[in-house]
């Protein structure tokens, strides 16, 4: 019998209890805490981690343990960094396929729907929403919030955000609706900023010139005002030249 999303919501949160707050003190104890991860597991459909092959599309490329699900069934990574790190993550997950960036906000949710920034349950519930919800193989490369930068799909695998651009761009989206959000000041500034600072970490580790930056809304097959009618390009590119 399928998972009604309140159940997959209770234990996509029960998982993230067990991989994050299980004290372990002896085997006896990880082991228990192994066997309530692979029946939850079990549970929500999600695949035993592997190492991903070549599939069409995709580098092969070694996944770290600390992903949260790997193989080629809409691998995750879902471990936060901040931007000094883009270089070694890049270094280790190349987005050779890609040649430019494009910028999303997330609308749904917003910075009011999501007071503490996002969490690791979100990518869990991110990945079931993409994976079952809509269909997709794989989604956004990079979600951001004001305090850090969280690793979607893998850089090296082709994501799905944008129809004209998810062959040749990396896809990041930001923390909140900056239709009616304010991105110039609060919050909406500490996301942007940190939005800027690692698409100048980006910029710096690919080498591409900041002319490679897109908005969503540029895409011809979309009528979204994604990022937000509230930010110009041109001022969010100057944001980024300051970081670079």
């Amino acid at each position: 019998m399928p998972l009604d999303n309140a159940t997959k919501e209770d234990l996509y949160t029960l998982r993230y209890l067990v991989t994050n707050d299980w004290r372990a003190g002896d085997a006896k104890s990880e082991a228990s805490r192994k066997e309530a991860l692979k029946v939850l597991d079990g549970l929500l459909g999600v695949a035993a981690a592997k190492k991903p092959s070549q599939a069409a599309g995709k580098e092969d490329s070694s996944a770290p343990a600390s992903w949260l699900y790997t193989g080629d069934d809409f691998p995750v990574v879902g471990v936060p960094m901040m931007p000094s790190q883009i270089g070694a993550y890049f270094a280790g997950c190349s987005p050779k396929w890609a040649k430019g960036i494009t910028i999303h906000h997330m609308a749904e949710p917003s910075l009011r729907q999501r007071p503490q920034g996002l969490l690791t349950q979100h990518m869990h519930n991110l990945r079931d929403f993409y994976r079952n919800s809509q269909g997709w193989s794989a989604g956004p490369h990079f979600f951001i919030d004001e305090d850090q930068i969280w690793p979607f799909t893998p850089a090296n695998f082709r994501g799905v955000h944008a129809k004209s651009f998810n062959s040749a761009y990396l896809g990041i989206e930001m923390l909140g609706d900056y239709d009616s959000e304010d991105p110039w000041s609060g919050r909406g500034l500490q996301v942007l900023t940190m939005t800027a600072t690692a698409v100048a970490a980006m910029l710096r580790a690919t080498g591409w010139p900041i002319e490679r930056i897109n908005f969503h809304r540029e895409d011809p097959k979309t009528q979204k005002t994604c990022p937000g009618t509230l930010i110009p390009k041109a001022r969010f590119l100057d944001l980024v030249r300051s970081k670079l």
